[in-house]
């Protein structure tokens, strides 16, 4: 039918398909915007993301800032890895774990779980201590600096006067070149945790064991303070795709 120089049915066309574009665009932004509240809600369920305020996990965190010792200053710096942490994943011998303790929340590594026996001892070869897990050395490349565990350190760790109090299974002996060592012996339910950064470090040499129940989630991935998630991810899928 027309009407004039109007053809009814090619108008009707001309805005059914312009109607219909813009369903499917609101159907596509609904579906887009749904999408990511779920993923975001599964997310927020399973992990978190918090910073890292200090230097006790140098060098693994709060690497850009190397040099700065003093935790006020840290606290006022922009030097602060992100991290995010699992919520449910109990951490493994040597991850990162997240610890709830009654005055605060501390951010250290797991170096031995529950029965294990923990050794704080002279190496045979240098002047420093390490640390033996069942009279195996710990393979630790992450600490910030292994001459921080020096004669000072093994001091203040004996010296201590709540050691035999927190470490219920503690025994201070000497070894069989007649030096001073520690033994820790961790019990089901527990575990020892340290920062990378020994000299600068408050963790389970002064806290003692801390009880699994009181873990709060693993570490599972960390940027640096000046990148942003979306970037980690999309350079993380880079990576992968990349082999």
């Amino acid at each position: 039918m027309k009407f004039g120089n109007y053809n009814l049915a090619k108008v009707n066309r001309l805005y059914k398909s312009k109607w219909d574009l813009m369903d499917r665009v609101a159907v596509w932004m609904a579906t887009i915007l749904i999408s990511s509240i779920l993923i975001m809600t599964t997310f927020n369920i399973f992990f978190y993301q918090s910073e890292v305020v200090g230097p006790s996990m140098q060098p693994t965190y709060n690497v850009l800032a190397p040099d700065v010792m003093d935790k006020e200053e840290i606290d006022r710096s922009p030097y602060r890895d992100h991290i995010i942490v699992s919520r449910f994943r109990q951490p493994k011998l040597g991850e990162v774990a997240i610890v709830e303790l009654p005055s605060q929340t501390i951010i250290k590594r797991v170096i031995a779980t529950g029965g294990q026996t923990l050794t704080l001892k002279k190496n045979i070869d240098d002047d420093y201590y390490s640390f033996y897990l069942d009279g195996t050395k710990l393979d630790e490349s992450y600490i910030k600096d292994p001459t921080d565990m020096d004669y000072k350190y093994m001091k203040d760790f004996v010296s201590n006067p709540a050691l035999f109090n927190i470490f219920k299974n503690a025994v201070s002996k000497q070894d069989e070149f007649g030096y001073e060592m520690v033994q820790i012996y961790v019990p089901e339910g527990y575990v020892y945790v340290a920062g990378d950064n020994r000299a600068n470090s408050a963790d389970s040499k002064a806290y003692g064991l801390i009880k699994t129940s009181d873990l709060r989630g693993t570490v599972v991935l960390h940027y640096a303070y000046d990148d942003s998630l979306l970037g980690v991810i999309v350079r993380s899928l880079v990576d992968f795709f990349s082999f």
